[in-house]
């Protein structure tokens, strides 16, 4: 009887850990019934999201809003935004990080990103992210409390992300 009693709970966990999950990634109105007449749906109690998916969310939106600001330095510092591998690949090249950024942001509208897919495992969290022309599948790998941008299908994740790849 203990051992059948103790599966409840966790099963019960299980159920309400993926129907988090299952809110975050399709948003909080496509997972939500409507409140009925007269409940103020402000009042109803959040759902708890998945421990890191928030930092996931705000380190995509981090590298938005520095892309968008034309914020090529703190793109191109190593484990800022991005993973450090990412900045020595793009470093390779002629010109480097920074004059790659400046011409992708100049010729590439305002980057307007939004997370259709999450899969989070320890250290890597795999995105697929809407963005103005296409979904691209990018990673993002842990870094202390936060995640970095890291590469997109083995590729520069920034040309994916601004739609010229």
């Amino acid at each position: 009887m203990i051992h059948r009693r103790g599966a409840i709970p966790i099963l019960l966990l299980l159920v309400v850990v993926f129907g988090a999950v299952v809110q975050t990634v399709r948003g909080p109105a496509a997972a939500s019934p409507r409140a009925p007449a007269g409940r103020d749906p402000a009042s109803a109690t959040p759902t708890p999201t998945p421990p890191g998916t928030g930092a996931v969310q705000r380190s995509l939106a981090a590298v938005e809003r520095a892309f968008n600001a034309g914020d090529v330095r703190l793109l191109c510092r190593s484990g800022a935004l991005v993973d450090p591998a990412v900045i020595r690949q793009q470093n390779a090249q002629p010109g480097g990080c920074e004059s790659e950024l400046e011409a992708l942001i100049a010729n590439a509208p305002p980057l307007r990103v939004a997370v259709r897919r999450l899969t989070l495992r320890r250290d890597l969290a795999t995105v697929s992210v809407a963005t103005a022309s296409r979904d691209v599948p990018v990673d993002l790998v842990r870094h202390g409390r936060g995640w970095l941008l890291s590469f997109s299908d083995g590729n520069d994740p920034m040309p994916a992300l601004a739609g010229s790849a």
